[in-house]
């Protein structure tokens, strides 16, 4: 299983971006895509640090979901400054209970 991660800036207590994740992540689209796995997003809302995690079944789902437009459907709905901010990456998933 892998696992892209991207980071990005937000306000702090910026309730909007989790709608806007939710719309983008939840698509049936999307949740319709060769190996689409799941999707976590973690905030602090303090610091307005959020990481957007989505899981996959391998790392060429994973590659096939980039070909697709996903994640730039995820970070067109951030619009401005967070979708400025956002960094991806990839992980091997070693371990999920």
């Amino acid at each position: 299983m892998y696992a892209r991660v991207i980071t990005l800036q937000a306000e702090p207590n910026t309730q909007h971006i989790q709608a806007l994740f939710d719309r983008a992540t939840l698509d049936s689209a999307t949740t319709r895509l060769q190996g689409f796995n799941g999707s976590l997003l973690l905030s602090d809302p303090t610091t307005g640090k959020t990481l957007s995690i989505t899981l996959w079944d391998s790392e060429t789902d994973e590659m096939a979901s980039e070909a697709s437009h996903f994640v730039q459907r995820q970070l067109a709905c951030l619009g401005g400054a967070a979708a400025a901010t956002a960094q991806r990456e990839q992980y091997a998933v070693r371990y999920q209970a």
